[in-house]
């Protein structure tokens, strides 16, 4: 076949580029277009990696602060006393309580206790007392409990004027949270 009636020699030329030309196109597609594809693919993969370094790298800055947190605590807890380290148990207490009680002038009229329930740690308890005597002693009652037994604290307490003896006698009614080793 000639074109444009030139020799044969030119349409052994053309067929040649022509071959040369698929050749190259099917290189294209058959090799180099799988590797834009695995390029791109590798682009992507590293752009995901490193969106998750970057919020791994912020995780791990909050990890490390809840470490230093946690240090601090453990710290400040190692640093903290143990009240209920040298608690005697309740038996003893009410004991305290009536010593207290006399101690300051007052009169412990009735001691009543609550159901006690227990934790893991330790056991817990209201005891509701009553007590005779003038609000100055009252209020040395309340004092010396803070000060000598720290397992205990005031849940509530109510003063009213006693009928008996004058204005400055009173009656308390004291609900305790008393706290005790399991």
């Amino acid at each position: 076949m000639l074109l444009l009636n030139k020799p044969k020699i030119f349409d052994v030329d053309l067929y040649g580029i022509g071959v040369l030309a698929v050749l190259a196109a099917g290189t294209f597609l058959g090799a180099l277009r799988p590797l834009d594809d695995a390029i791109a693919q590798r682009n992507t993969d590293c752009d995901s990696a490193l969106n998750q370094q970057q919020s791994s790298a912020g995780e791990l800055k909050r990890l490390e602060e809840v470490a230093k947190q946690q240090k601090l605590l453990a710290e400040r807890l190692s640093r903290t006393p143990d009240v209920l380290r040298g608690n005697p148990g309740m038996s003893e207490i009410v004991r305290r309580l009536g010593i207290l009680a006399d101690a300051t002038g007052l009169v412990l009229n009735e001691l009543t206790p609550g159901e006690v329930e227990r934790s893991e740690y330790f056991s817990h308890t209201v005891l509701t007392l009553q007590l005779a005597g003038d609000f100055p002693h009252m209020q040395g009652f309340v004092k010396a409990l803070q000060d000598k037994l720290p397992y205990v604290r005031v849940l509530s307490m109510t003063i009213e004027n006693s009928p008996q003896g004058g204005g400055a006698l009173c009656r308390a009614y004291i609900d305790l949270h008393v706290f005790f080793p399991r």
